[in-house]
C-alpha cells in the first residue's frame, strides 16, 4: 500500500497556508522528500489527507487553502487500517455514482448489503421466526446471526465514521416507513403481499411525526433515564421495541403505515470529485473493492472468538448461504414456497 507511513507537521502546514509555493518550495516548507513522476503524484495524494490545495498552472504553483485541524488522530488511525479504509471508501464512491449521486437512505442491514459484506439472505437469518420455519437445522443461524451483526456493524460504522470525518460523506438520521403492498395477477387476484419502504424526507414534517413516535417508543420500552445512544439491545427488548414503534406508527397513521425503522442518510459531495477519487483510489489498490470487504467479512465469521462456540461446519454453511455473493439457494423463495404450499 502506497505511503502508509505519510505523515506532516500541522503547524508547518498552517504557517504556509495561503502562500504560492511551487514543488520544491512546497517540500523544502513540510520537510519532505522530493518526488517525481508516480511517487510524486502519491506524495501530493497523500498530503491532500491534511488539507486542501489548490494547483495553479503554468507555472505550477501549489497553495495550502485549509488545514483540516484535528488531522492528525484521523490519519494516524488511517494508516493502521489503511488497507480496509481505501476499500471503504472505494466501495462508498462507487455506490453515490451508482445511485446518481443521491442521498443513501440505508438501515444498519442495508450497509452491510451494500458494501457486500453479506447477501439479501442475512435479513431472513436475524430473524427466529424465519429460521423455525425454514426447519430445525437452519435455528442456530438466528442466534449466530446477531453476533455477526455486531461485529461487522462496528466495523462498517468505524469506516463510515473515518469517511464522515474527512467529509466524503456526511451522515444524518432519518427514517423509513413500511406499507403493505399486493401483488396481483392479470385477473386480479391477489399473489403475495409484502412491505413496501418509503423514505422518509430529511427534517420534512412527516420526519419529525417518526422522531416522536420512536422517541415515545424508546421511553415506554426502555425507560425515561436511557441514554441518546440506546447501543445493543438485547433480542427480546429489541423485539418490545419493534412491536412498540409499530403499534405506535399504525395508531398515529390510521393503518396507512404498519412499521417505522431508524436509517442513516449518506450524502455524497459532487459528482466529478466522486469519480476522479474513485479512480485514484483504485489505482492504489489491487483487488477490486467489494470482493475484498466480503472476504475479510468472510475471515471474521471464521476467526472471530466471539463465535468460537459454533462448530467450522456451522460456520461454513452459514457463510454460504448468508455472506457469499452468489449462495445455494434464497431463503425468500424457499419461504414463499412453504408458505404457498401450506396456504
Amino acid at each position: 500500500m502506497k505511503n502508509k507511513e505519510f505523515s506532516v507537521d500541522i503547524e508547518l502546514l498552517k504557517s504556509i497556508k495561503g502562500q504560492e509555493l511551487n514543488y520544491k518550495q512546497l517540500c523544502e516548507a513540510l520537510n519532505l522528500p522530493i518526488k517525481t513522476s508516480n511517487s510524486k503524484t502519491s506524495q501530493l495524494q497523500s498530503l491532500q489527507s491534511y488539507c486542501d490545495i489548490f494547483i495553479r498552472q503554468k507555472p505550477t504553483k501549489y497553495i495550502i487553502t485549509e488545514v483540516y485541524e484535528g488531522a492528525l488522530p484521523i490519519i494516524e488511525e488511517l494508516n493502521q487500517n489503511n488497507k480496509f479504509q481505501l476499500l471503504f471508501d472505494a466501495a462508498l464512491y462507487q455506490l453515490f455514482i451508482l445511485n446518481k449521486c443521491q442521498p443513501i437512505y440505508a438501515s444498519s442491514i442495508d450497509l452491510l448489503k451494500l458494501f457486500k459484506e453479506v447477501n439479501s439472505n442475512f435479513s431472513y437469518a436475524c430473524n427466529s421466526s424465519h429460521m423455525r420455519a425454514m426447519g430445525e437445522e437452519y435455528l442456530y443461524m438466528a442466534d449466530m446471526s446477531q453476533i455477526v451483526f455486531r461485529i461487522l456493524s462496528q466495523w462498517t460504522n468505524r469506516r463510515i465514521k473515518q469517511m464522515a470525518q474527512r467529509k466524503i460523506v456526511t451522515v444524518a438520521d432519518g427514517f423509513r416507513l413500511y406499507r403493505i403492498a399486493h401483488i396481483n395477477d392479470s385477473k386480479g387476484d391477489l399473489i403475495y403481499s409484502y412491505k413496501e419502504g418509503v423514505n422518509v424526507p430529511f427534517n420534512s414534517e412527516l420526519h419529525h411525526q417518526c422522531q416522536t413516535l420512536y422517541s415515545m417508543a424508546i421511553e415506554k420500552v426502555l425507560g425515561p433515564d436511557r441514554g441518546k445512544d440506546i447501543g445493543w439491545l438485547s433480542m427480546g427488548q429489541w423485539q418490545l421495541l419493534k412491536f412498540e414503534i409499530n403499534k405506535l406508527v399504525r395508531e398515529k397513521f390510521n393503518d396507512t403505515y404498519c412499521g417505522l425503522k431508524a436509517v442513516k442518510i449518506l450524502c455524497p459531495p459532487e459528482e466529478d470529485w466522486l469519480r476522479a477519487k474513485l479512480i485514484q483510489t483504485y489505482q492504489q489498490l489491487d483487488v477490486p473493492a467489494f470482493e475484498k470487504i466480503n472476504q475479510e467479512a468472510t475471515r471474521k465469521i471464521l476467526e472471530t472468538k466471539q463465535l468460537a462456540s459454533y462448530s467450522i461446519e456451522e460456520k461454513n454453511r452459514y457463510i454460504n448461504l448468508n455472506v457469499n455473493p452468489n449462495p445455494d439457494f434464497k431463503f425468500k423463495d424457499k419461504l414463499f414456497q412453504k408458505e404457498k404450499r401450506e396456504g
